[in-house]
C-alpha cells in the first residue's frame, strides 16, 4: 500500500498544484510552480456534530496549533505564500460530506482536500475529489473500507486521492490476541450497520469473518441494521439463539449504547464485548455508567504514543497539555484523550506498533505510567484499590498487543 502511493505521489501531475500544501504532511511531494502571493487553499472536513461529534472536539485546537506554527504562511523555494484552511462540518451525515467538499473544489477552489473519520465521512469526500481530480489525502477509517468500498483495490488504487491507516488485519489481531486469553465457544456476534462502516467490517471477503475465521473465530452477522436504530430486539436474538459469547462491530456511539443497554434488560452478556468507533472516547464508555465496566476498544494514540508531532514538534503528551491549557480545562480534555475512563474501568489494548519490551519491564512501567497518568489529567487521588485495578487495566492494554506497548 505505502510503496504503491510513493510511486503515485511522485508521478503525478494533478498534484502539482496542490504541493504546497501537501508538504504539510507529505515532505516528499516536489514543489509545485506557483505565482508568489497565491493563497494556497485546504480544505478540511470532519465531523463536529452528530453522532461522531467526539472525532472531531479537537479540530479546532489542531487547526489553530497549526496556523500559529506555520504563521499563517509557508516558505517554498525562497517565496512565501499565504495559507488558508477552511473547516466544514459534515454533521455526521454521507450526504453533507459530499456536499461540502463539492462547496469547497467547486466555490472555494481548493488546492488539497482533508478528511477525517470513519469511512462514512472519508469515502464521499475522496469520491467527490476523485472525481474532480482534487488531491485528497485521508484518515481515521480502515484502508479496507476506504479501498474496496470505493470499487478499487490496492493493484490499481485511484488517480487522485490516498489514504493512510490501520486495517482490519491490525484491530482483527489485537481483539482476536484478547479474546484468546478468556475461555469462550468462539462464537461472535457482530455489530454490523448499513453504513460504509458496517458493510467494510462485515465483507465475508475482505473484512471480519475471514479474518476471524482464520484465528478460529465464528462470526454470526447482525445484518445491516440502520443507523439510530431504537430496538435491537431481532439483533439481541440472532446472538443469543447463535450462543454467542462475544460481541465485536463498528457501531455508532449512540446505537451501541442502545443495543448494550436492550442486551443487558434482556439477558444476554457475552463474556468478552471488543466495540470499534462507539467506544473510543471515555466520554462515551462513561455514558454507558456500571454497564460500561470490561469493555474494550483498540487504541491508536494516546498521550503516551512515542511520537511528535511533525508540524509542531511537541510530544503526545505536549499536545495534551497545550489542549487543557488552551481549548479546555483539564478534566474535559483528560476524558477526550485518555485512553481509557477511570470511572468506568473498561479495559484498552493498542493497535498500534510500538516498542517491544520484555514482560518484565511491563510490569515495572505500568503502574509508574498510570501515576503519571492522573497527576497529568488533573483527576482525583485513587484509593489503593482503585490504584491497583488501573495497574491491571493498563496491564491488559501492554499484554494483550503482544508486548507492543505504545505508550
Amino acid at each position: 500500500m505505502a510503496d504503491i502511493l510513493r510511486q503515485r505521489v511522485h508521478r503525478r501531475d494533478v498534484l502539482s498544484g496542490a504541493g504546497a500544501i501537501a508538504a504539510l504532511s507529505l515532505s516528499t511531494l516536489p514543489m509545485p510552480a506557483v505565482a508568489q502571493e497565491r493563497t494556497l487553499k485546504l480544505g478540511y472536513i470532519s465531523p463536529k456534530s452528530g453522532p461522531l461529534a467526539l472525532f472531531g472536539q479537537a479540530d479546532e485546537f489542531v487547526l489553530r496549533s497549526v496556523m500559529e506554527a506555520i504563521g499563517g504562511s509557508m516558505t517554498i523555494r525562497g517565496k512565501s505564500y499565504p495559507i488558508k484552511i477552511i473547516s466544514k462540518d459534515t454533521q455526521s451525515s454521507a450526504n453533507r460530506a459530499a456536499e461540502v467538499t463539492s462547496e469547497l473544489i467547486l466555490k472555494d477552489k481548493v488546492d488539497l482536500v482533508l478528511v477525517s473519520s470513519a469511512p462514512e465521512t472519508v469515502n464521499p469526500v475522496s469520491h467527490q475529489c476523485e472525481l474532480n481530480g482534487t488531491p485528497c489525502i485521508s484518515t481515521v477509517a480502515p484502508w479496507q473500507a476506504w479501498m474496496f468500498g470505493r470499487g478499487s483495490n490496492p493493484q490499481r488504487g485511484f488517480e487522485s486521492t490516498f489514504h493512510f491507516f490501520w486495517g482490519f488485519e491490525d484491530i482483527i489481531s489485537v481483539f482476536a490476541n484478547m479474546w484468546d486469553t478468556v475461555s469462550t465457544n468462539r462464537q461472535v456476534g457482530g455489530l454490523f450497520p448499513n453504513d460504509e462502516d458496517g458493510k467494510a467490517w462485515g465483507d465475508p471477503t475482505n473484512g471480519a469473518p475471514v479474518l476471524l475465521s482464520a484465528r478460529n473465530y465464528r462470526v454470526v452477522p447482525s445484518g445491516l441494521y440502520r443507523n439510530l436504530n431504537d430496538d435491537f430486539s431481532a439483533v439481541i436474538s440472532t446472538f443469543r439463539d447463535a450462543g454467542c459469547e462475544i460481541v465485536t462491530g463498528a457501531p455508532l456511539p449512540p446505537d451501541f449504547t442502545t443495543f448494550w443497554t436492550q442486551a443487558r434488560q434482556k439477558g444476554f452478556r457475552p463474556k468478552a464485548a471488543s466495540i470499534a468507533k462507539a467506544i473510543l472516547f471515555p466520554a462515551a464508555v462513561e455514558a454507558l455508567g456500571a454497564a460500561g465496566h470490561n469493555l474494550s476498544s483498540e487504541i491508536w494514540w494516546s498521550p503516551y504514543h512515542p511520537f511528535n508531532s511533525s508540524i509542531l514538534g511537541t510530544e503526545g503528551r505536549g499536545l495534551r497539555q497545550d489542549l487543557q491549557r488552551n481549548h479546555w480545562k483539564a478534566v474535559d480534555a483528560a476524558r477526550w484523550f485518555c485512553p481509557r475512563s477511570v470511572r468506568s474501568r473498561h479495559r484498552c489494548s493498542s493497535a498500534g506498533r510500538g516498542r517491544r519490551r520484555s514482560s518484565g519491564d511491563h510490569r515495572r512501567d505500568i503502574p509508574d505510567l498510570c501515576q503519571d497518568h492522573r497527576r497529568d489529567s488533573g483527576l482525583e487521588e485513587l484509593s489503593d484499590q482503585e490504584r491497583r485495578q488501573d495497574a491491571v487495566g493498563w496491564w491488559s492494554m501492554a499484554w494483550n498487543a503482544q508486548g507492543a506497548l505504545c505508550l
